[in-house]
């Protein structure tokens, strides 16, 4: 409706013709969260993918594909306890944003699983991001496999009730 108001203001149609006309009430899909089983399958199926450390994270932290993908080393923090991860960037199809989504800085203190995974990954450090392709460069979003969608579809999946963490 708002694009044909538009038509209408500049001149391209003299009127609207869903004037008037209420928008559509969808009744909104309930929230599904995978259970400890649903995700212990799905990386007991990835455990040789190149990409299990980046669904281990994602699967931990609730970060978007974007912020993980834009995670540099710079704000992960290991702490005699454990480790935290600042978000305050993602990268996206036009490249590193200064921001998040929300434009909010998150702070997320992780688990021993991707703490330990961050160590290991720290060690193989190529460069400033922590996730990277083969050859060092970021990880490229537009050609992740299809399974980090799976991870992340509907974002309800990926943030996992802190039940499901606790059996990881």
């Amino acid at each position: 409706q708002g694009i044909l108001n538009d038509a209408v203001k500049w001149g391209f149609v003299l009127r609207n013709p869903l004037f008037g006309i209420g928008t559509l009430k969808v009744d909104p899909i309930p929230d599904r969260f995978w259970t400890p089983s649903e995700v212990n399958q799905f990386l007991r199926a990835n455990l040789g993918s190149p990409y299990y450390p980046v669904f281990l994270v994602a699967l931990n932290t609730g970060m978007r594909k974007g912020e993980i993908a834009g995670l540099k080393w710079d704000r992960v923090r290991f702490t005699s306890d454990g480790a935290f991860l600042e978000v305050t960037r993602g990268l996206s199809r036009y490249g590193l944003q200064e921001r998040t989504k929300t434009s909010l800085k998150r702070v997320i203190p992780v688990n021993r699983v991707v703490k330990d995974t961050l160590a290991r990954l720290l060690k193989l450090q190529r460069g400033d991001y922590v996730f990277t392709e083969a050859d060092g460069r970021p990880l490229v979003l537009r050609h992740r496999p299809q399974r980090l969608d799976l991870v992340e579809r509907g974002h309800a999946e990926l943030r996992l009730p802190l039940a499901a963490l606790q059996a990881l």
